[in-house]
């Protein structure tokens, strides 16, 4: 897909924009780690790992090996790229966009976060939800794009998924339980129909897919350690964690020797920074972060 297999930053080409269309939102934050940082997670080389493909995948002398024996495994089974992100998700917001290098195409455009074409993807209204595969190629994209209304982003999204070669293909979200992390897999295809999809390609590449994650599930929990460092201060997180155990401002206040108009001032900003409206809400994210 494009943007999630191909995005480089770039800056925004004034050209793309057409009359009347509304500035766009400040793009997510883009995060390059390189295939050195896919370290494979120790229990992938366990004997009763989930399947042989993890362990021989795990086995690779080093993260480049582990990378060209995924891409030969992959055009084996009929795509042309790949793409494993992992989104920071603050409320409906996305903040953060974590992205392999290694198997990107150097000659791919970036304007995927860029010109936040996440926004206009019917793919993501499934694929951000966890749920089952989405199977797709460009003439269902573009009925899509016209039935939920006209976004100049829309055509140049596809214009550009086109051009790249990405013309079908198998996108799926997979959980990362406890943190505010999404991950999306992206599998592109130059052929320009899905009907070459069928049960058995969809079948090698859902294990292609779990086995790439579980790889990376080291990589993940790093990523989560520095989100959430990166999102709030230590005193916000101890107040995030008091509003999770139920105290008043005032009994924050005590606790942390503070007084409640800084207890205030900082559920104001904790509310600002994770998109919820309400102390319940912060409640619960604290409880799905697990901060402590």
């Amino acid at each position: 897909m494009h943007g999630f297999s191909s995005v480089q930053p770039k800056p925004t080409d004034p050209e793309h924009r057409v009359a009347g269309e509304q500035p766009a939102a400040a793009p997510p934050e883009l995060i390059w780690h390189t295939d050195r940082d896919l370290a494979a997670d120790r229990s992938a080389r366990r004997p009763d790992a989930q399947s042989h493909l993890i362990r021989e995948l795990a086995s690779a002398a080093t993260p480049a090996e582990r990378m060209r024996l995924f891409a030969g495994l992959m055009r084996i089974i009929g795509f042309n790229t790949v793409a494993y992100v992992t989104l920071q998700v603050v409320g409906d917001r996305v903040a953060r966009a974590f992205m392999m290098e290694g198997l990107i195409p150097a000659q791919f455009r970036g304007n995927y976060f860029q010109e936040r074409y996440f926004e206009v993807d019917p793919r993501l209204v499934i694929g951000r939800v966890h749920a089952p595969p989405v199977v797709w190629d460009l003439s269902q994209l573009n009925r899509a794009c016209r039935d939920r209304g006209r976004d100049p982003r829309a055509s140049r999204f596809l214009q550009e998924m086109d051009a790249d070669g990405m013309r079908s293909g198998i996108m799926l979200g997979l959980p990362v339980p406890s943190t505010d992390l999404q991950v999306i897999v992206s599998f592109t295809s130059m052929n320009p129909s899905n009907s070459w999809i069928d049960s058995s390609i969809l079948a090698q590449t859902l294990s292609l897919c779990l086995s790439l994650h579980q790889l990376a599930a080291g990589y993940r929990r790093t990523i989560a350690r520095q989100s959430t460092a990166t999102a709030i201060s230590e005193r916000q997180r101890e107040i995030l964690l008091s509003v999770a155990s139920g105290l008043s401002d005032k009994q924050i206040a005590l606790r942390l020797h503070t007084s409640v108009h800084n207890v205030d001032y900082h559920l104001r900003l904790l509310r600002k920074t994770y998109g919820v409206g309400n102390r319940a809400e912060l409640a619960y994210l604290a409880g799905r972060l697990r901060l402590n």
